[in-house]
């Protein structure tokens, strides 16, 4: 291929998605496995979890991926525990593993307290 640009692929009648596309749904699919079966496999319990992904111009102009991935937990405790099982998630991932040097997480959490 001479071009750049890659081609969309075809999901269905209605969706294309461009190859960097699909690798950012995996990376984000693979964070939050790894992550909720870490959290659960600790007693961690998660009340909600959503994120983004998409692919930025890094250091020096290279392409990398950011996943930011946003947590609810019903306490500082566990929010605390929280910081150590996204370290966790990221060696856990294989796919993650494949992407190294292009790959940032940037998690955030918040505390919401049962009512």
């Amino acid at each position: 291929m001479s071009s750049k640009k890659a081609e969309p692929i075809r999901i269905g009648p209605a969706v294309n998605l461009l190859p960097h596309q699909l690798l950012a749904l995996a990376a984000s699919s693979s964070l939050m496995t790894s992550f909720l079966n870490l959290a659960a496999a600790t007693g961690v319990p998660v009340q909600g979890y959503v994120s983004s992904a998409r692919v930025r111009e890094g250091a020096g102009g290279e392409p990398e991926l950011a996943l930011t991935p946003r947590v609810v937990v019903g306490s500082e405790t566990d929010a605390g525990l929280v910081a150590e099982l996204w370290r966790e998630a990221v060696r856990y991932s294989r796919t993650l593993g494949l992407l190294r040097d292009r790959l940032r997480v940037e998690p955030a959490v918040r505390v919401a307290p049962p009512a």
